[in-house]
């Protein structure tokens, strides 16, 4: 199966939840056994990022929440929460730098989400960007 290097979402700058198109992942094409690698690039950033993904034909016709499940990328929470470590965020209040996380399965389509509605602070200005989330299959 040839590489391929797509963007599941731009900046998030001024924006506190955001969800990615649609990409169509190794599923669709007829692999049955498709590794992923996302990686996020990430400014002060506090928030949830999921990676969700659907083996529905056409989830674009058809955008009900059962179409879309979130992906584990690590630990048990279907989500990576930054920062981190919350005690020491590698910014100045949430984390910044550049994370990679691999999946595997035979998924049709994938497409990211920056989730920040849990948090209950009064001013949400100071929260950090995804610069970029991009995957690689």
């Amino acid at each position: 199966m040839a590489k391929n290097s797509i963007i599941l979402l731009t900046s998030t700058a001024g924006q506190l939840n955001v969800t990615g198109p649609a990409v169509k992942f190794a599923g669709y094409f007829g692999y049955s056994r498709g590794i992923g690698t996302v990686s996020f690039a990430i400014n002060n950033f506090t928030g949830r990022i999921f990676i969700e993904v659907s083996l529905a034909t056409n989830p674009l016709e058809t955008p009900t929440y059962t179409d879309w499940f979130p992906i584990w990328l690590e630990g048990l929470n279907p989500y990576v929460q930054f920062p981190l470590d919350p005690n020491s965020p590698t910014g100045i209040i949430g984390d910044s730098g550049n994370y990679a996380y691999t999946f595997q399965g035979n998924l049709v389509w994938v497409r990211a989400r920056v989730d920040r509605s849990y948090i209950t602070l009064p001013i949400l200005s100071d929260l950090g960007t995804v610069q970029q989330i991009l995957l690689n299959y």
